[in-house]
């Protein structure tokens, strides 16, 4: 953990929480696939990367959360360091106040309470044709976030970010954040037909092979998917929370109690996509059944 290690040619990661790619192109620019997960996590960070004399000309941003983006603002001013997004990111890594709230399905205590739920805020781009550093490729990845992305760099490494979480993840938190159920499951299904040396999720450990992981994390969903719709029977939002909480084995306390709220809400919206349930105000109570 805080180590700089190489992949491939001049395609390496820093471990942490959640990983940081880099890759060195021919050009000689230094590109950072995301920036940190956390301030005091950047300060080592960038400490090895001063070790190693490089300086950060671009950094990836992959999603807009807070624990891959907690390095943007300190690279920028620090170095001058560009940061490249997707157009539907861009707003909540330039106004970092916006993402608690949407990503909590209203306005969020979290941030008041503890302040690592928000990042800083920063100045990034769009990308453009102009704009993509040489020796990479931009590959959509929708689900976990709005418009989030992978990166692939000449070395034939694809990081790949929140696109699918670790065995130890599903195991710890049961319900993983994902925004969009649907498209989670159809990115996942596109990572199998992608070709490259090595896989660098931002929460597993790196792997030749993406499938059995990939497969995994769609049978969890599938299984979540599965296990709600078997609960809705007329039932309101908030009841179907302490069912589906107590089937899967969920404590919830404190300011958890947001995000798997959240959660439920992503599966149940999914549901109504695949036209298995409906919902209805029922006179005293919005209810969701099975169509």
């Amino acid at each position: 953990m805080f180590e700089l290690n190489h992949i491939k040619g001049n395609t390496y990661y820093f471990d942490s929480y959640a990983k940081v790619g880099i890759f060195i192109n021919r050009k000689g620019q230094v590109i950072l696939v995301d920036s940190g997960d956390h301030k005091r996590t950047v300060r080592t960070f960038n400490k090895l990367l001063e070790e190693k004399n490089l300086k950060p000309d671009v950094i990836i941003c992959t999603p807009c959360h807070v624990d891959h983006i907690s390095g943007n603002r300190f690279f920028q001013e620090k170095y001058g360091t560009k940061i490249l997004c997707s157009d539907k990111e861009r707003m909540f890594i330039k106004y970092t106040d916006i993402e608690p709230d949407i990503m909590y399905n209203g306005y969020s205590v979290n941030k008041k309470l503890n302040p690592n739920y928000q990042g800083e805020p920063s100045e990034p781009e769009v990308f453009s044709e102009t704009n993509i550093p040489e020796g990479i490729e931009i590959i959509p990845m929708p689900g976990h976030a709005w418009q989030m992305v992978g990166v692939k760099t000449e070395d034939n490494v694809i990081f790949i970010a929140d696109s699918i979480m670790s065995a130890e993840t599903w195991e710890d938190h049961r319900l993983p954040f994902f925004n969009h159920i649907n498209d989670s499951i159809e990115t996942l299904e596109m990572l199998k037909t992608l070709e490259a040396d090595v896989f660098v999720a931002s929460h597993a450990e790196p792997v030749s092979d993406i499938t059995e992981l990939a497969d995994l994390n769609i049978r969890m969903i599938k299984e979540r998917k599965q296990l709600l719709f078997e609960l809705c029977d007329e039932n309101s939002a908030d009841e179907l929370f302490v069912l589906y909480m107590k089937e899967l084995g969920i404590d919830v306390q404190g300011a958890r109690y947001q995000s798997y709220y959240t959660m439920l809400r992503h599966y149940l919206q999914a549901l109504i996509e695949d036209k298995l349930i409906e919902g209805e105000w029922n006179g005293e109570k919005y209810i969701y059944r099975k169509k």
